[in-house]
């Protein structure tokens, strides 16, 4: 059996936007939190050395200088923030939401419900 982390759809169109942009990651780690097993991350690093952190409850952040991105963002708007952020700009902090971030809520509810009911457990 195996099974998916429900954000990896997400995190795979981010990693896409960035490989269109010519700036492809160097390593893509996808998990949940280890602090709180409810929440979804994923980190991505890029060949400047730039990380990109994502949590389902508390979007992108682009290293600790620059302001967070919405969870959920558009998977292209990200690609721009981050090679803005690797050019020392701030990026911006507001953007549309991913036209499939309906199916990334859907998962993540699905995977806290299963969680909730003890018929899963993330470890």
């Amino acid at each position: 059996m195996s099974i998916t982390a429900p954000h990896a759809p997400y995190i795979d169109a981010v990693v896409a936007a960035l490989d269109a942009a010519d700036y492809p990651p160097e390593l893509v780690t996808i998990r949940p939190d280890r602090r709180d097993r409810r929440s979804a991350t994923a980190s991505i690093t890029l060949a400047s050395g730039l990380v990109l952190r994502w949590c389902c409850h508390l979007g992108w952040r682009f290293g600790r200088r620059y302001p967070s991105m919405p969870s959920l963002a558009d998977p292209a708007d990200v690609a721009h923030a981050a090679l803005l952020a690797v050019d020392h700009y701030d990026p911006p902090t507001t953007t549309e939401r991913w036209s499939r971030a309906h199916e990334i809520d859907q998962a993540l509810a699905a995977r806290d419900d299963a969680v909730a009911r003890g018929a899963l457990t993330v470890i």
